[in-house]
């Protein structure tokens, strides 16, 4: 059975993409389309995956503008986020044109329960991914952050596979550590890999670049016909020495002059460029 959903297709704004320089080079920042709750830009330049996305909703807005937000208020706002981005992202792949048992969410635990997309696609759509489950520590290791994988569960992993992803990324070891050890899976149980889609609602430049490195050099070669996506909300923020703090206005920070300007109306450019957009995502959830 084809999962069919009514998506309705906005046609490309005619307006000029931004030129973004940071430590890592020149990224362009394009314009993709337009709905009434949330805006695409696609995001070009060295070391990107082509399907690199930014989505501007004000509902990801608020969590990053809003310090306080924690406990129940912070699901259900978060849940308004991911509606956005998961929305979007029917428009810019091919999870339309999917059989709804290829869909199969990686739960990373801890942070990934808190992106729910499990229970989006139910909320949206009436629909249930299947979902299997990796646990992931950060830890660092000669003054860098590495990662260690202390459980798996693929047993409802589908023959042909689209892989839902939700997850906070920062240096990006987590993210590579997780799709080395699903690499490994897939191969061994001759998966078909239709695709992978990570979402995040923040996600540093740093880990981005590593995962999308990771994808072309790991994945393209073993699924070239695999469709791989990356959608960020607001930016691809860049990351603070300590490996965690992402600041709005960091100088590696790719975003647009609109975005950063709402930023700089709630918290000035003194407090964008030293507070984390989502401050201590785990200890707000909790």
């Amino acid at each position: 059975m084809e999962l069919t959903l009514k998506v309705e297709l906005f046609p490309h704004l005619r307006a000029l993409k931004e030129l973004v320089k940071i430590q890592y080079g020149e990224y362009y920042i394009e314009p993709e389309l337009k709905a009434g709750e949330y805006e695409v830009f696609r995001v070009r330049g060295i070391g990107l995956l082509d399907r690199s996305f930014i989505i501007h909703t004000m509902d990801a807005l608020k969590i990053h503008l809003n310090p306080t937000l924690c406990g129940l208020k912070l699901k259900r706002q978060t849940l308004k986020a991911m509606f956005s981005l998961v929305k979007s992202s029917l428009n810019l792949t091919r999870i339309p044109s999917e059989r709804v048992g290829n869909l199969c969410e990686l739960v990373i635990l801890a942070g990934g329960l808190y992106y729910m997309l499990n229970e989006v696609f139910n909320n949206l759509f009436n629909i249930e991914p299947r979902r299997c489950f990796i646990g992931a520590r950060r830890y660092i290791k000669d003054e860098a952050w590495d990662c260690n994988i202390y459980y798996v569960n693929f047993e409802a992993l589908p023959k042909q596979a689209y892989i839902l992803i939700g997850d906070t990324i920062a240096t990006g070891s987590t993210m590579v550590r997780v799709l080395q050890t699903l690499k490994k899976h897939l191969v061994k149980e001759r998966v078909e890999l239709r695709g992978i889609i990570i979402y995040t609602l923040a996600g540093a430049i740093d880990g981005i670049l590593k995962i999308s490195r990771e994808l072309e050099e790991e994945y393209l070669n073993e699924w070239p016909e695999a469709e791989y996506t990356i959608i960020g909300a607001e930016a691809f923020f860049g990351l603070e020495d300590n490996g965690t703090d992402m600041p709005y206005d960091h100088p590696n920070t790719i975003t647009t002059k609109t975005i950063k300007m709402k930023v700089y109306e709630r918290y000035t450019h003194y407090l964008a460029r030293r507070m984390c957009c989502i401050f201590d995502w785990g200890d707000r959830n909790k």
